[in-house]
């Protein structure tokens, strides 16, 4: 709904129920609008970013439309399929106030506001993670994650010490733009750790598990 505010016109108009047309022809058709849309409307482009806080390069300006495109494609892909399996519309932003455009007051009065079926958010709860870890967990994160917010990190990091397994948990993140967008060698660095936590900390026959940005 950020962007059609800020820039109206180039999907259709409820980010809460994708019309199969933008799924069919995403690639082909409205990943090019909404690339050639931002490249049209640099001002209100980096007012999106900015009231999404959504992560770019600062060195590399053509990552705003990277980014722009990225978190559309998890929207376009990922809604009516979270609607169906959660028994309705899990997102809302009924409450949220928005930071960040020259006229906030006017962004926050008209802004789409969409608000959560009760039955989708309780169908949320399995799929929340819990934080008790049982085996030693090393993480890898981009801190410049356009996907997945690298604040994430330190939601799950809060569960795990309030669970009392925190010293289960290695956080291992990686100062670059782009989402897990890790070298051969940082994936690699990440896994001989876990191998050496495992086998100071577990006893024989159990396992740990390492995790980029996008596992579950």
């Amino acid at each position: 709904m950020l962007l059609d505010y800020f820039i109206p016109g180039v999907l259709p108009p409820s980010p809460i129920s994708i019309p199969q047309d933008v799924i069919d022809h995403w690639e082909d058709t409205y990943e090019p609008a909404v690339e050639s849309a931002v490249a049209a409307s640099p001002g209100e482009a980096r007012q999106l970013i900015k009231t999404s806080k959504a992560a770019i390069d600062p060195q590399d300006p053509t990552s705003v439309s990277t980014t722009t495109v990225n978190v559309l494609r998890y929207n376009v892909f990922g809604t009516n399929d979270a609607t169906e399996k959660l028994g309705g519309n899990p997102y809302d932003n009924s409450t949220r106030l928005y930071r960040g455009s020259t006229n906030d007051l006017r962004l926050n009065l008209n802004v789409q506001r969409f608000t959560a079926d009760p039955a989708a958010l309780d169908s949320l709860e399995p799929y929340e993670t819990t934080g008790r870890l049982t085996v030693p967990l090393v993480t890898l994160h981009t801190t410049g994650d356009e996907a997945i917010p690298f604040w994430h990190e330190g939601l799950y990091l809060q569960k795990a010490r309030t669970s009392g397994t925190g010293h289960l948990l290695t956080q291992m993140p990686v100062v670059r733009y782009g989402h897990c967008n890790f070298t051969t060698q940082e994936v690699l660095a990440a896994f001989f750790r876990l191998v050496f936590q495992v086998t100071q900390r577990e006893p024989l026959g159990q396992s740990g598990g390492a995790a980029g940005c996008c596992a579950p």
